[in-house]
């Protein structure tokens, strides 16, 4: 499905390209009407291509709505028997150790909406969660030795299918390389952006990340 609106976002954008790069032409005297109806096809193809990648990488309705999406209006409280709740992450914690709530063990990850590559998007077992009531940080640890940890988790929503941190200040997600050596890969809320670090030499795409996105998904 995200294919195929990606492909029919970028029929769209190269059409607008087409129609601007046509009056620029035809509104220019030459040289310059070439010259610049030609800038304007390039600059066309690689906006394409960048809303295709986005839409690959967050979905459609995601990519769309962007940096300006509102997790609040995204995520009103569910309906009694539609099988979703919400949770501090206290109580979400207690009623998954003591397994009374019903979710996905096994998920890939999305964390303000980057879940490419780095294990985020392979299927993960999670193993127990825990909370530092102290530090006030949420630990999702999982099978194989990744760990998510969630500084300052707002309220949690799940149901079978997924688990939603909807806010936090900020989320690390850990994994073990082939050599058993821990790679970190952080990212903090700073109110503005989504400001990233590791002990790699990792380093985002602008486009991966936002502050519309839910803090941490977990994808059944």
């Amino acid at each position: 499905m995200n294919k195929i609106g990606a492909a029919v976002q970028v029929v769209f954008t190269l059409i607008g390209s087409l129609i601007i790069a046509t009056v620029v032409y035809y509104s220019l005297s030459s040289p310059f009407n070439l010259i610049a109806a030609i800038a304007v096809l390039v600059l066309g193809l690689y906006l394409a291509r960048f809303v295709y990648q986005l839409i690959l990488q967050r979905g459609l309705l995601s990519a769309m709505t962007g940096d300006n999406a509102s997790y609040e209006l995204d995520n009103l409280q569910p309906s009694i028997g539609s099988g979703t709740y919400v949770l501090s992450a206290s109580d979400f914690v207690g009623s998954f150790n003591d397994d009374s709530c019903n979710i996905p063990k096994a998920v890939s990850l999305a964390i303000w909406g980057d879940s490419l590559d780095r294990g985020l998007d392979q299927k993960h077992t999670i193993k127990n969660v825990e909370l530092d009531e102290n530090e006030n940080i949420l630990t999702i640890k999982f099978k194989g030795g990744s760990s998510c940890l969630v500084r300052n988790p707002g309220q949690v929503m799940f149901s079978p299918s997924f688990i939603k941190v909807l806010t936090a200040k900020e989320i690390s997600w850990r994994t073990i390389s082939v050599d058993e050596e821990s790679n970190s890969y952080s990212y903090l809320d700073t109110g503005k952006n989504i400001a990233t670090r590791s002990n790699t030499d990792w380093t985002p795409k602008q486009y991966q990340v936002g502050r519309g996105m839910d803090a941490l998904y977990l994808q059944g």
